[in-house]
């Protein structure tokens, strides 16, 4: 169903066939040579071969490509991240130039948070260059976040936020990716909150809000606030030394007349 959804000018969203697009995936990667840094091939133009023997060789979560009939239109890959069990990540995504200005890009990284979820898993992840300056946006508003380093390394906590029983209410009226709101500023997201580095995911619907907090070092959500109530849990040292102790605060308000 969420495939058929993704339905745009006949370009259709399926998993990937790799003896029926070995051709068509080899003249993607040609055609899009010169979108990437030091361009992709580095002069050794792809081969129906080379994409069968790449796709024999990688353990992939799963592939999805844009089949746009004579071409394909765009690519991206999932696996389970090695270092961390609760991770998906997403090592590759590519728009056709031919193909770019469709939102196609956009719809795919929503496939993908969709299919972490399904996954049960926490956070999407995925490298880029600081150049990017294409697809940066298309990954802050889909719930990536820059996080500060020596290389952009961008972290998506939407698969954590959806699947959370306090926020449920206002997912079952209100969509994800048209409520969220985001600074799409390409740059590094630094942001600080009651003593902690954060990323924080606001969603607007008009009459109906949600907030919900990301803590950049323990990669976990740290606060939320509904309309029922808003809990946080906060620390009072975050760059506690191994062996020694913090404090853990909880701050728990119930906005209701009624315990919640």
């Amino acid at each position: 169903q969420f495939v058929e959804q993704l339905m745009s000018e006949d370009i259709i969203l399926r998993l990937i066939d790799t003896e029926r697009d070995a051709e068509k995936l080899a003249e993607m990667w040609n055609d899009s040579d010169g979108e990437w840094p030091g361009t992709w091939t580095s002069g050794m133009p792809m081969t129906a071969q080379n994409i069968r023997d790449w796709h024999d060789r990688e353990e992939y979560l799963t592939v999805h490509v844009w089949d746009a009939g004579d071409k394909i239109a765009g690519y991206c890959s999932l696996i389970h991240k090695e270092d961390e069990d609760e991770v998906v990540y997403l090592p590759l995504l590519n728009v056709s130039p031919h193909f770019q200005g469709k939102s196609l890009g956009r719809k795919i990284l929503v496939n993908a948070v969709e299919k972490t979820i399904e996954e049960k898993k926490y956070r999407l992840d995925l490298d880029t260059w600081s150049g990017n300056f294409k697809a940066m946006a298309a990954y802050k508003r889909t719930g990536f976040f820059w996080d500060v380093g020596p290389c952009p390394l961008l972290r998506n906590f939407m698969p954590a936020i959806l699947q959370m029983p306090c926020t449920r209410y206002f997912f079952d009226k209100h969509d994800w990716y048209r409520t969220l709101q985001g600074d799409l500023t390409h740059m590094p997201d630094d942001e600080q909150w009651d003593g902690l580095n954060v990323f924080i995911y606001r969603f607007d619907s008009g009459d109906d809000q949600l907030t919900v907090w990301a803590d950049r070092e323990a990669r976990r959500i740290t606060a939320v606030d509904t309309a029922e109530a808003f809990v946080a849990a906060t620390v009072d040292d975050i760059e506690i030394v191994r062996g020694q102790s913090t404090t853990l605060r909880w701050k728990i308000t119930n906005k209701k007349e009624t315990p919640v």
